[in-house]
């Protein structure tokens, strides 16, 4: 990743599992498996702010031998103003149907 530019605090495993390989049973036989082996599992994370690097980093990551890759993901780095937005937005929205609901409901009570 150092090649591709990314500073390798932008770098970390996320994820990292250990599982047991046992031995294969026979037909017929009556001992029980027997761990030959482990398989280990890595899940690396890396962030960058600049795209034009997401499709190196991919290729860099297969070419240190990466054999899944689980997903691109985006965000923001500072999202706070523009969910303060998001919810004052969304607070109008749901005053006017307030308003909407109670003008409907006080037209429907004085037909009865």
């Amino acid at each position: 990743m150092r090649r591709v530019g990314i500073d390798e605090r932008n770098v970390q495993t996320v994820r990292l599992v250990l599982s047991p390989i046992y031995s294969s049973r026979c037909q017929g036989d009556t001992q029980e498996p027997r761990i030959v082996g482990y398989r280990a599992s890595n899940t690396v994370s890396v962030r960058t702010d600049d795209l034009s690097l997401v499709a190196p980093v991919i290729d860099a990551a297969l070419d240190a031998g990466a054999n899944q890759l689980e997903g691109v993901s985006f965000g923001l780095q500072d999202d706070q103003v523009v969910k303060q937005q998001a919810l004052r937005q969304a607070i109008e929205e749901a005053h006017g149907k307030a308003d909407a609901m109670a003008d409907a409901l006080d037209g429907y009570c004085q037909l009865k």
